[in-house]
């Protein structure tokens, strides 16, 4: 986005804004470009459809489901100098932090209105769900390594009740954030349910 001239960055923008607000269905070029104060043949001198700007908005924003390489080494010295509840807590919130700024959560209440219409947009939403899955399954693995949880522990089990929780809080937290909304009831909630969780780790 950096490299966008400063009409295309504006129509950029202004999309992702009123594709978030009115739904890419419900928002018209019309719409895009009043808001812009441009002309439409302005607008297509930089993007050839209305199509063309969310492709550009799932390029700019869209991410893939890697883990990088020194995940595990990460996790394991949170693991090793935490508890149960304090790496969870710390790595959930990581999966809130890009909620923080506005056009994040722009591009994700877009990714929700259009999951059933955009693959792009279903494909991101799995893509964020699995990233999470794949972290927590490690996270757990390593705790059972470090006699954090019990042995006896169901490993795949306990990824999938909190993992598809956490995304649950997630996708909440994005509405709050989107709505002007106060995001700190999300992350007390959040907090609470590791709370419980992480007891009934120690019980298990």
């Amino acid at each position: 986005m950096d490299k966008m001239s400063g009409t295309k960055e504006k129509i950029f923008k202004t999309s992702l804004r009123l594709f978030a607000l009115k739904g890419y269905e419900g928002t018209s070029i019309k719409d895009i470009t009043d808001d812009v104060g441009i002309s439409k043949a302005s607008l297509y001198n930089h993007y050839n459809s209305k199509e063309c700007i969310l492709e550009s908005i799932f390029d700019t924003f869209g991410s893939e489901s890697e883990i990088s390489n020194g995940i595990e080494i990460y996790l394991g010295g949170l693991i090793d100098s935490g508890d149960c509840k304090e790496v969870l807590k710390i790595t959930s919130s990581g999966f809130l932090e890009n909620s923080q700024v506005e056009e994040i959560a722009y591009f994700w209440q877009i990714v929700e209105q259009e999951q059933f219409r955009s693959l792009r947009a279903s494909e991101q939403l799995l893509s964020e769900l699995n990233q999470m899955r794949d972290i927590h399954k490690i996270i757990f693995e390593l705790m059972k390594v470090k006699n954090k949880i019990s042995s006896r522990a169901n490993i795949d089990l306990i990824t999938i009740e909190y993992s598809y929780s956490v995304f649950t809080f997630f996708r909440e937290y994005n509405l709050y954030k989107l709505h002007g909304k106060d995001t700190e009831i999300i992350i007390k909630k959040l907090n609470k349910f590791i709370d419980a969780f992480s007891e009934e780790l120690e019980r298990v």
